[in-house]
């Protein structure tokens, strides 16, 4: 008999499955991330994870959509202290240190997340870069943000840039100068 958890400790668990998720997945990929490890990190049976998400996948996706929302929080602080498009430079510069921790460009570029998607409905991929977009339109609309080029085409030269970090290994380590440098060429030649 499984055990009946109030709506506050439902949003606790909820929450400390995503957190422990995005831990395992940056640390191991998906693969080899385990919902029984997860489960005794969260203090949960296996049996009861079931009650939160529908399945593994469910999970990766929501700590996904849960990942991008802790960015975008992020980002709307350093906003709050400059709320131009210095501000959402300085935003932008303090997400990217969150991207390359662990293995996340990799997991999330990777082999691992096709297979991923393929277990998951079609069209998962375009909801989660359709949530991403909202998130930056909010941004750009709350703060008023003008670019020379249109906003979706600036956040897309964004993550390709950030996506450099996957080529460290050839890149070596000025990685995060070379990020830095191509950012800020972006923010100057085409935010207004």
């Amino acid at each position: 008999m499984s055990k009946k958890f109030s709506e506050q400790e439902k949003e606790f668990i909820t929450l400390r499955l995503k957190q422990e998720c995005e831990i395992m997945w940056g640390q191991f990929g998906y693969k080899k991330s385990n919902i029984d490890e997860l489960c005794r990190k969260v203090g949960i049976s296996k049996g009861a994870f079931y009650l939160f998400f529908e399945s593994k996948e469910q999970l990766f996706i929501e700590t996904y959509k849960y990942r991008m929302h802790k960015h975008y929080e992020l980002a709307k602080k350093e906003m709050e202290k400059s709320p131009n498009n210095d501000g959402f430079y300085n935003a932008i510069m303090a997400i990217y240190p969150e991207n390359t921790q662990g293995r996340w460009l990799e997991n999330l570029n990777g082999p691992e997340y096709q297979l991923l998607l393929a277990r998951m409905p079609k069209n998962t991929d375009d909801e989660l870069m359709s949530y991403a977009q909202v998130l930056y339109d909010d941004i750009i609309e709350k703060y008023q943000l003008k670019f020379k080029i249109d906003p979706a085409l600036f956040i897309k030269a964004i993550h390709a840039i950030s996506n450099a970090a996957l080529h460290e290994d050839e890149l070596g380590n000025d990685i995060d100068t070379i990020v830095e440098i191509l950012l800020s060429a972006l923010f100057k030649q085409y935010a207004l």
